[in-house]
């Protein structure tokens, strides 16, 4: 399971490579939402593999790494297709927050690095759809996290 996903993670770093690494984005993420559907139901372990692998992890890139080094490859000639994998980056993590945001293995820490990473696309993107993108992503990871603060202080 765990190489599955990692092995899904490695596809996204590679697409940034060449364009030609996988034969499509959105069929990459989808693989990679589905390993991570399995992931975060197997066991409570597995969840935890699944979000370090995801928001943490440096080999393969994490989720927010591939945000971060996708900014710097967007050449002239592929600015639409890696702002068309960012989009689509940003819309697993929007879909995971909103699917396992209550579990354990995701930490008020992945929270934070998600909303910082967010937050830094949404600034530096030139293109709108991804901006919006981030913005959203950037809020739900806010409200997640004010959530968690307050949960740890027993205020809610």
């Amino acid at each position: 399971m765990a190489g599955k996903l990692a092995e899904r993670l490695k596809e996204l770093a590679a697409f940034l490579a060449h364009q030609h690494a996988v034969d499509s984005m959105e069929e990459s993420v989808g693989h990679l939402q589905t390993e991570i559907a399995d992931a975060m139901v197997r066991s409570r372990s597995k969840a935890q593999q699944c979000t370090i692998l995801l928001f943490q992890s440096a080999d393969p890139p994490c989720l927010l790494d591939f945000l971060t080094t996708s900014a710097d490859y967007a050449t002239e000639s592929r600015k639409r297709e890696i702002a068309h994998a960012r989009a689509s980056v940003l819309g697993l993590i929007a879909s995971f927050l909103k699917t396992y945001s209550g579990n354990r293995a995701l930490s008020k820490k992945h929270l934070i690095a998600i909303f910082k990473a967010c937050q830094l696309t949404a600034r530096v993107d030139p293109f709108n759809r991804v901006k919006v993108q981030a913005l959203s992503v950037h809020r739900k990871a806010g409200a997640k996290r004010a959530r968690a603060g307050l949960q740890l202080y027993g205020m809610e």
